[in-house]
């Protein structure tokens, strides 16, 4: 490449740099006029002036949230810990309990507990095991059951280059386990979620649930990877069948793409590369062709993406925040109808006894 092109390709860049920073301002802007005419609104509007504030917060630090979704047990968290390169979440063969983990950038190994009633409980620690025992107490089944601990969410810190673009990743429970709360619980999540890394396994192929529960996904999130996972125990035949057949169910189930990338990987294998070092089993396992591209997202779309799924929150919060006030207005006028029926009545009952009282009257006069 010669020079004037270079220079060409800089100056390119630097105007999308400049065209995107205006547009997420302007976003800005109007989230923050939304956020102080709910303001005036009252205290009726002050969880939906909450989540509007959150949106308004998560744009300006270009915070994107990509969860990792999916059934019980098809590895989710053995997923974020290859991608974090550590075991620093607990992977167990009991399930996670109805709280959602909020993992992102930091300088040191940190985890934050967030009560419901606001109290915080903070540690930092030197070993990923250690960070994980400590969190077993708080987000699994068995250490904290049916959240008897009243855990609102956890958040940990950790020095992975992945999150230092601002990208939040999030372990939440899966659906199908015994634990009905925590199906419900990751129904209740997905607003919250801006993009997700959808997992399933081949063994078993996806089943009914997960496409009823992808269907959920897709209406809510503006970006979701398709990942088939536990390739180690399958034969290369068999890996591209079970590939294919995930094809077919997202075409003919969700419209999507008949070739849809799905990416085939082992995130156990992923973990134990990322723990020896062992560069060959990175790729081997399929997560060095994962990480490529979300690093690739997160430098060329994760902006967009994440404009596009800020606007579509606070565009539904403000459309349900508009229904509650037509619906506030209705329930004040239609008393004041019904008022003015009855005094229409009381009048004609008046009227009628008016005329039975004077007939009376001039009858005995």
């Amino acid at each position: 490449m010669t020079a004037a092109n270079t220079k060409n390709t800089q100056r390119q860049h630097k105007q999308n740099a400049t065209a995107q920073e205006e547009l997420k301002d302007n976003l800005v802007q109007v989230i923050a006029h939304v956020e102080e005419l709910m303001t005036e609104w009252g205290n009726d509007f002050a969880k939906e002036r909450e989540h509007i504030h959150e949106l308004c917060t998560r744009l300006t630090h270009a915070r994107f949230h990509l969860a990792v979704l999916g059934q019980f047990k098809r590895g989710k968290s053995t997923l974020l810990n290859a991608l974090l390169g550590e075991p620093l979440l607990p992977s167990a063969i009991l399930p996670l309990t109805s709280i959602p983990t909020f993992i992102s950038w930091g300088e040191n190994k940190q985890a934050k507990i967030v009560f419901r009633d606001e109290r915080v409980y903070e540690a930092s620690f030197e070993k990923a095991t250690d960070m994980s025992d400590f969190l077993a107490q708080y987000v699994t089944e068995e250490g904290n059951p049916q959240n008897k601990l009243a855990i609102a969410r956890v958040e940990v810190e950790c020095p992975t280059p992945l999150l230092k673009g601002g990208l939040i990743l999030i372990d939440t429970p899966g659906i199908g386990s015994t634990f009905q709360h925590n199906t419900e619980m990751t129904f209740k999540f997905l607003p919250q979620c801006d993009g997700a890394l959808f997992l399933i396994s081949a063994d078993p192929p996806i089943t009914q649930v997960e496409i009823e529960f992808l269907k959920a996904v897709q209406a809510k999130v503006i970006r979701t990877v398709f990942i088939l996972n536990k390739i180690d125990y399958l034969s290369e035949n068999e890996q591209h069948a079970a590939t294919d057949f995930f094809q077919v169910v997202l075409h003919e189930q969700l419209r999507l793409d008949a070739h849809e990338p799905v990416f085939a990987i082992s995130a156990r294998q992923g973990l134990e590369a990322k723990i020896t070092g062992n560069s060959a089993l990175w790729i081997d396992s399929g997560m060095s062709t994962l990480e490529d591209y979300l690093l690739k997202f997160l430098t060329k779309d994760k902006m967009h993406s994440l404009r596009l799924a800020v606007a579509k929150k606070a565009g539904v919060i403000l459309e349900n925040a508009l229904l509650h006030i037509r619906l506030k207005q209705r329930s004040l006028t239609v008393p004041l109808e019904n008022l003015d029926q009855r005094l229409a009545i009381f009048d004609q009952k008046k009227a009628g006894r008016n005329r039975a009282t004077a007939y009376f009257s001039s009858g005995y006069s």
